[in-house]
């Protein structure tokens, strides 16, 4: 859950910063995350821990691996998932 709301920071703060730089029209859309909850739930003998998120109808498509490796290339949205995973190194 910590890094969800991480990467959500991430995109929201370079979207700020292609706003403030002016170059929307360059960098095109930005990446948006949806809302996740967490909660629990008390069961007979444990405790257990869910998220819960809105389902997203469609194909799943992966753009970037937890290795920095971008999956696709040339299609814009793997560029921007690229630039977003090294946006604050």
């Amino acid at each position: 859950m910590q890094l969800y709301i991480l990467a959500k920071n991430f995109a929201f703060q370079l979207e700020r910063r292609v706003i403030a730089e002016g170059v929307q029209n360059e960098f095109g859309r930005c990446l948006k995350y949806k809302n996740v909850y967490y909660g629990e739930i008390e069961g007979d003998l444990e405790k257990r821990f869910v998220t819960v998120e809105k389902f997203i109808d469609g194909r799943f498509r992966k753009y970037i691996n937890n290795n920095d490796e971008v999956c696709l290339t040339g299609d814009g949205i793997s560029e921007k998932a690229e630039c977003l995973a090294h946006f604050f190194l």
